[in-house]
Order: structure tokens, then C-alpha cells, then sequence
């Protein structure tokens, strides 16, 4: 599988990412997409390597999560993730309209 994640592009898209203004109703509905492929027992196994990722925050911080995420799981496995997401096209499209509503 040719990876599609760098370090350096991983950064970057936290970076990003952590600027956006997201609430409380946009992180569920981002769960309530990413559900179908979380329950794959492929991805089932990566998450379990982060089940303490979030433990200590008292308020959840993407930028911080995604940070640990970063530095917890491999390459390998977060470009299997990514392959996972983009061949959901509903979820490609539903991520992309809301980044570039938060964004405008």
C-alpha cells in the first residue's frame, strides 16, 4: 500500500485541523460517520493501542488528541485508517463540507 500519510503531512493537518471551531454537535456527528468503519475489527485493534489517549483531559482538545494519535500509532496503521475514510465517500464528503464551513 503506498502511504499516503508523511510525518510532516500528519503536522500539518493538526495544525490545521486545530484551528477549526468545532462544538460539542459537530464532534458527534463526526463520530456518528466514523462509526461503520470504527467497528472494523482491523481498526478495532489500532484504537485499542490509544484507549488512555483522552484519560486525563477533562476537556477534550483535538489538537492534543490528534498529537497523541500522532505519536501512539504508526504510519502504517493511521495510512490504513486514512485508505479506510476515503473509500467512504459519505464521509469524505460530509468532513470535507464541514471543514470548509468552519473554515468560511
Amino acid at each position: 500500500m503506498k502511504e499516503i500519510i508523511t510525518k510532516s503531512s500528519l503536522d500539518q493537518s493538526i495544525e490545521l485541523i486545530s484551528e477549526l471551531d468545532l462544538d460539542e454537535d459537530d464532534y458527534e456527528k463526526i463520530f456518528e460517520k466514523f462509526k461503520q468503519i470504527i467497528e472494523n475489527s482491523e481498526i478495532i485493534k489500532i484504537f485499542e493501542k490509544l484507549k488512555e489517549i483522552n484519560k486525563d483531559d477533562n476537556k477534550p482538545d483535538l489538537k492534543i488528541i490528534m498529537k497523541k494519535i500522532s505519536e501512539n500509532i504508526n504510519l502504517t496503521d493511521l495510512n490504513f485508517l486514512l485508505e479506510k475514510v476515503i473509500k467512504n465517500e459519505e464521509l469524505t464528503n460530509f468532513i470535507q463540507d464541514l471543514f470548509l464551513e468552519k473554515l468560511i
